[in-house]
C-alpha cells in the first residue's frame, strides 16, 4: 500500500545521537564534484537498462565521451552551489534524515536529499488507465538510485537498535585462516556469529535455540513499529533445521528435529512453522536438500519454455541458431537460478539433464521417437552437456569466494561461511551426505586443476581454465541436412516395425481355449484387420454400402420370396421350429447370439428376445418368422 500514515515514538528520535564528524570529512563532502567524479560515474552505469525521464539510454552518455562529461560536469557544479532551501518536513521522512545525519552525512547533502523528496507525487496505472496524481509523504521514491542507498540506511540503523537490544549471538561457526578448506574444528580455529541475512526488507534470522528466537523476533516487531514499519505476519515463518540427535545408546539417527521451536505468539496471531521456505528465489528445505528447489526449478523452466512454443520453437523461418541463443538468454538462466551452491544427487542431475536435452530436441524439431543420440544432439546445436555447466557455475563461485578479502587481506564474511562449520557439530560415522565442498573437490579433479589456491588468485587464467569445457560452439552448417535425413531413417524403420508387427498378427493362430471364435475377417467383402473392433467398425460401414448399391427391385423381389416362403409353410414348418434349438448351446443352458457383430453369451430365459432383436438377418436365413 502506497502512502500509509505510520506512527514514529518521539523518544526514537531522541535517541538518535548526532553526528560524530571532523572537518575534514565534512569538506571532502561538500566539495563540488570534480570531472574525473563524473567520468567515473558515467563509467559505472549499467548497460541494456531503460532509460528515464530524459529518454537518453547509458550507452548514448558512454558514448559521448569527454564532450558529454564535461557537459554534466558543468550542470552538477551549477546546482551543487546554489543555495539548498530546507525541504518539506515531514514525519515519516524525518527519522531517515536524522539517521542519515548519525551516520556522517554532512549537512549539505541531507539538505539537497531533502529538496528531492519535497512534493513527491506518484499516479497508479491500471491497463491503460492512470489516475489522479497524489502526494507521497512516506517512503523512498520508487526507481530512484537513491533509493536503495536511503533504504539501507534506514533498515542498518534499525537493525543495529534490534541486535543491541535483543543481545543475542546467533549461530557459531568455525573456520580456520591458515587453510579455509580444512575443518574449523581443531588448533587454529576462529568463530564468527552469524545472526541475520538482510538484502532490503528480506530478513532471516539464526538462532541456537527456540528461547533466543522467539525473544528476538519480539524485540523486532516492538523496535520496528518504534521506527514506522510494521511486520507482516503473513509472510513469517519459522523453520529448524534437522540435525543428527544422539540417543541414549549414543548412536547418531537422522531425521529427529532437534530443539524444534515452539510456537511464537506476535500481535495475537501464530507464526506459521514450515519445512521449506523461499529466500531471494531459491527454496530452502530443513533437510538440506535440493529437491524441492529441483521441482521449482523444473517448474519455473517449463512454463517458461512452453510460453515460447509457438512464438519461436515451432517457427520454421527462425534459424536454429537463433533460437539456441534465445534458449540460453531466455530459459536456461530460469532452470539454473543459484546451481552455484547445489549439491545434487545423480537422480536429481538425471532429471535436469533430461530436461535440457528434451529443450534441444524441441529446437531442432526431432523427437524422442527419432532416437536420436544425444552427443549428436549437442553436437548439431554446439552445447556443451549440462554436467558441465554446473561445474562451471560451481567453480566460478568457488573462486569468486576465495578472491573476498578485505584491505588487510583478511577474508571476508562470504569467505569464512563458506568454508566454516558448525563449532560443536559431528559427522556420523557412516551414511554421510556429499557436502558441497565434496562436490568442488571432484570438480576440481575433472578439471585437472591441481594448485587451486594459486590458480584462483589470477582471475583471469582461472576463468579460462573452467570455461575450457563449457565454450559453445556455433550451429553445424548441415545441421538440417542431418536432421531431414535421421527422421527419413526414423521414418522408414517405423514403417518397417508396423508391418513386422502386422505380419506377425497375421501368422499368430486363433486361440482354442474359448469356444467363441474370434474371427478379424470381414464376412462380405473378406478384407482382414488386426483386431475384432476394426472389423466390426468396418462391418457397420460396408453393410451400408452394400444395401445402397443393390436396386430397389431385387430388394422386392427378394422379399416377395421370403414372404411367399414363409406362407407357404406356415402351418409345417415355422410351427415346429423354436429359435432356442436352433443356437449353439454351452455348458449350463447357456448360449452363444448367432450374430457375428455381437455374440454375447445369453440365458435360456431370454434368448429368444434377445435374438429376435439382434439376429434378424439371421433368422430370415433359418426361415423362422419375426
Amino acid at each position: 500500500m502506497l502512502n500509509v500514515d505510520t506512527t514514529i515514538n518521539e523518544q526514537v528520535l531522541q535517541q538518535i545521537p548526532s553526528p560524530t564528524v571532523d572537518d575534514d570529512e565534512l569538506s571532502r563532502q561538500d566539495a563540488v564534484p570534480t570531472l574525473d567524479e563524473v567520468v567515473k560515474a558515467i563509467g559505472q552505469i549499467k548497460n541494456k537498462k531503460a532509460p528515464g525521464k530524459d529518454d537518453v539510454p547509458a550507452e548514448l552518455l558512454k558514448a559521448g565521451g569527454h564532450y558529454i562529461a564535461e557537459w554534466l560536469h558543468e550542470i552538477i557544479r551549477d546546482v551543487w552551489e546554489q543555495e539548498v532551501m530546507k525541504a518539506y518536513d515531514s514525519v515519516n521522512r524525518k527519522t531517515l534524515w536524522r539517521v542519515c545525519r548519525a551516520y556522517g552525512l554532512s549537512q549539505k547533502i541531507v539538505r539537497m536529499l531533502q529538496l528531492l523528496y519535497e512534493d513527491t507525487s506518484a499516479q497508479i496505472r491500471i491497463d491503460d488507465d492512470v489516475s489522479e496524481s497524489f502526494v507521497m509523504n512516506t517512503g523512498v521514491r520508487q526507481g530512484c538510485i537513491l533509493s536503495p542507498i536511503l533504504f539501507n540506511v534506514y533498515i542498518d540503523y534499525i537493525m543495529k537498535q534490534i541486535i543491541q537490544q535483543a543481545n543475542v549471538q546467533g549461530v557459531t561457526l568455525s573456520y580456520r585462516l591458515g587453510d579455509l578448506w580444512l575443518s574449523g574444528r581443531g588448533n587454529g580455529s576462529h568463530n564468527v556469529h552469524l545472526l541475520t541475512l538482510m538484502y532490503a526488507d528480506d530478513i532471516v534470522v539464526m538462532c541456537d535455540s527456540p528461547k533466543n528466537l522467539e525473544h528476538f523476533i519480539k524485540v523486532f516487531e516492538r523496535v520496528t513499529n518504534d521506527f514506522g514499519l510494521t511486520m507482516n505476519i503473513q509472510k513469517t515463518c519459522t523453520m529448524s533445521l534437522k540435525q543428527f540427535e544422539k540417543t541414549i545408546e549414543k548412536n547418531e539417527t537422522e531425521g529427529k528435529e532437534k530443539d524444534a521451536p515452539s510456537n511464537i505468539v506476535i500481535q495475537d496471531q501464530n507464526i506459521e512453522t514450515v519445512n521449506n521456505f523461499n529466500y531471494l528465489g531459491c527454496n530452502i528445505a530443513n533437510d538440506q536438500t535440493q529437491a524441492k528447489e529441483i521441482e521449482v526449478r523444473l517448474g519455473k523452466a517449463s512454463n517458461a519454455f512452453n510460453s515460447l512454443r509457438r512464438v519461436v520453437w515451432y517457427r520454421k523461418c527462425i534459424s536454429i541458431q537463433a533460437k539456441v541463443r534465445i534458449f540460453k538468454a531466455c530459459i536456461l538462466p530460469v532452470l539454473l537460478y543459484g546451481s552455484e551452491i547445489w549439491c545434487l544427487k545423480v537422480v536429481e542431475e538425471q532429471r535436469l539433464n533430461t530436461f535440457y536435452m528434451k529443450c534441444l530436441r524441441t529446437l531442432l524439431g526431432v523427437g524422442r521417437g527419432d532416437r536420436m543420440r544425444n552427443d549428436l544432439i549437442l553436437e548439431l546445436t554446439g552445447q556443451p552437456s549440462l554436467e558441465k555447466i554446473l561445474r562451471r557455475n560451481r567453480l566460478r563461485w568457488f573462486g569468486h569466494v576465495n578472491r573476498m578479502n578485505n584491505e588487510e587481506d583478511h577474508p571476508m564474511l562470504p569467505k569464512k561461511v563458506l568454508f566454516s562449520s558448525f563449532a560443536d557439530a559431528k559427522r556420523p560415522p557412516h551414511g554421510v551426505k556429499l557436502r558441497w565442498k565434496d562436490k568442488i573437490a571432484k570438480d576440481l579433479t575433472m578439471c585437472e586443476i591441481k594448485n587451486w589456491r594459486r590458480e584462483v588468485q589470477d582471475k583471469e587464467m582461472w576463468r579460462k581454465t573452467i570455461n575450457k569445457e563449457v565454450k559453445s560452439t556455433t550451429v553445424r552448417s548441415d545441421a538440417a541436412h542431418v536432421i531431414h535425413e535421421h527422421k527419413e531413417r526414423a521414418k522408414k524403420r517405423r514403417a518397417d516395425e508396423r508391418l513386422l508387427d502386422c505380419n506377425k498378427k497375421m501368422n499368430t493362430p486363433p486361440s482354442t481355449t474359448t469356444v467363441i471364435n474370434v474371427d478379424a475377417t470381414c464376412s462380405i467383402c473378406g478384407r482382414s484387420f488386426k483386431s475384432k473392433r476394426g472389423m466390426n467398425i468396418h462391418k457397420r460401414v460396408c453393410i451400408q454400402k452394400q444395401s445402397t448399391k443393390a436396386s430397389t427391385d431385387t430388394k422386392t423381389n427378394e422379399m416377395h420370396q421370403l414372404t411367399t416362403a414363409s406362407t407357404t409353410n406356415k402351418n409345417t414348418t415355422i410351427k415346429n421350429i423354436k429359435i432356442i434349438d436352433l443356437l449353439i448351446k454351452k455348458d449350463k443352458n447357456k448360449y452363444v447370439c448367432p450374430n457375428s457383430m455381437c455374440r454375447k453369451i445369453l440365458k435360456a430365459q431370454g434368448a429368444t428376445m434377445h435374438v429376435k432383436s439382434c439376429a434378424k438377418a439371421w433368422l430370415i436365413e433359418q426361415g423362422v418368422q419375426i
